[in-house]
This record gives C-alpha cells, sequence and structure tokens, in this order.
C-alpha cells in the first residue's frame, strides 16, 4: 500500500466523524485542482414556512348557558356576523333594584358594521327582551323572526319610540334568507308559544343547527302548525 495512503487512512479513521463534514482520499498521480474544482455552488433553500389560515367560524355565547335568561349568542365567519336571539334576564332576589339583566355587548359594539342581522327563534322574553335596549348600541341592525315573534317585539319597539330606526323583517320559515355569507334557513318546532322555529346557519365552513327552545308534541294547540320532524331528521343525516 502506498505510504502515503496509509498514513492518510490512519490519520483521519481516527478522527470523530461528527466533525468531519467531508472526506476524500487524496489524490494519487498527476492531479490537477482546476480541472476537478466543482463546476455548481448548491445552496439548500430554506423552506417556505409561510401558513395559510383556513376560514374559521366562531359561535359565541352572549347569555342563556346554564341560566334562563339572556339568550343570545354570536356567528362569526370571516367579517360577517350574525346573531341570534337578543333577550333578557330577570334579576335574582338578592339584585335589588335592577329590572332586567341583559348580555354584554361590548364586543358587538366594536364590531357593530359587521352585523348583518339578528335572528329570532320565538317571542319569549328570554329571547326578544333585550332587543329595544341593545339595538340602538348596535345601530339598529335588522331583526328577522315569523309573523307572531314580530308582532311580539312591534309594542316595545313602540314603547321605546324606536318605530323609525328598527328594521323588522318577517320571515317565511318554508325560505331561505342570505345574511352576507351565511345562507339561513329555518324549520317549524313546538314550544309552548307558537311560530318557533329552529335556525340553519349555513357557511363555507359548514352548517350549524341552531333549535331555540323545543318540544315534541304531537297534539298541538289548534290551528298551530306542526314541528318539521322531517327537516330535523333530514338534519341529522347531513
Amino acid at each position: 500500500m502506498n505510504d502515503k495512503l496509509e498514513e492518510w487512512l490512519r490519520r483521519n479513521l481516527n478522527e470523530d466523524s461528527r466533525n468531519v463534514e467531508s472526506v476524500s482520499p487524496p489524490p494519487q498521480g498527476n492531479f490537477n485542482k482546476h480541472l476537478h474544482k466543482p463546476k455548481h455552488k448548491f445552496q439548500q433553500t430554506p423552506k417556505d414556512k409561510r401558513t395559510f389560515k383556513k376560514p374559521q367560524l366562531k359561535i359565541i355565547p352572549l347569555g342563556g348557558l346554564d341560566e334562563v335568561g339572556k339568550n343570545m349568542t354570536i356567528f362569526e365567519y370571516e367579517e360577517d356576523i350574525v346573531i341570534v336571539d337578543m333577550g333578557f334576564e330577570f334579576p335574582s332576589e338578592d339584585l335589588l333594584g335592577i329590572d332586567y339583566v341583559i348580555p354584554d355587548v361590548s364586543y358587538l359594539e366594536k364590531n357593530k358594521k359587521r352585523i348583518k342581522g339578528v335572528i329570532i327563534t320565538h317571542g319569549h322574553l328570554d329571547h326578544i327582551g333585550g332587543i329595544p335596549y341593545l339595538l340602538p348600541r348596535l345601530d339598529f341592525p335588522p331583526v328577522y323572526g315569523t309573523r307572531l315573534t314580530i308582532g311580539l317585539i312591534e309594542p316595545k319597539i313602540k314603547e321605546f319610540k324606536l318605530e323609525k330606526f328598527a328594521k323588522l323583517r318577517v320571515i317565511n320559515p318554508e325560505e331561505f334568507i342570505k345574511l352576507g355569507k351565511f345562507l339561513c334557513s329555518f324549520f317549524r318546532v313546538a314550544h309552548s308559544i307558537p311560530d318557533a322555529v329552529g335556525i340553519v346557519l349555513g357557511t363555507p365552513a359548514g352548517k350549524v343547527v341552531h333549535t331555540g327552545d323545543f318540544k315534541f308534541d304531537e297534539t298541538p294547540a289548534r290551528n298551530v302548525k306542526k314541528a318539521d320532524i322531517h327537516k330535523m331528521e333530514m338534519l341529522g343525516h347531513q
């Protein structure tokens, strides 16, 4: 074996390989460093660390959870906001001097221009009682409800002298309404008050079903339409 090669092997094989990035045996014979010089230099390109966030559907309850009253929920997709219900709560005995308790809408006040509408499920005060107090603070977004529900809201609007500002819209539960990127449909539910509906809020991210208050009643009062059990069943399979 060539003495130079043997010496090179002894020296390099004993070194810690972790400290050696690239090892090549010494050339033998005639060697032209210009002919063997690498022609191209390669540089590793850093990975593209950019991330693309998928649009998110946010659901923010402002009341009605673990309590009777203040039913109000925000549905937010991209720049659009839809509100379901706007109720108040009767105060407990220890809240002396308080007539009603309404939801905290400070977040909505900061984003009032993004509100596309308010949909009411039915006409009980824990779902509509906050409307005359909160609509002025939110620049009067349109309010949607069935005929009876809107009929129960109107006296409160007149009591607070908001007729010139409030925008009340009667919906047909068999039709759709488009609120920004929300496509909203409805299904009738049985409740202790007629003309109650559940809501399907369709978005590019998926559908959300808000049932409102409901019960199963096969013998509703006279002239009260039955719940849309078939629609509920279809939604359950989607």
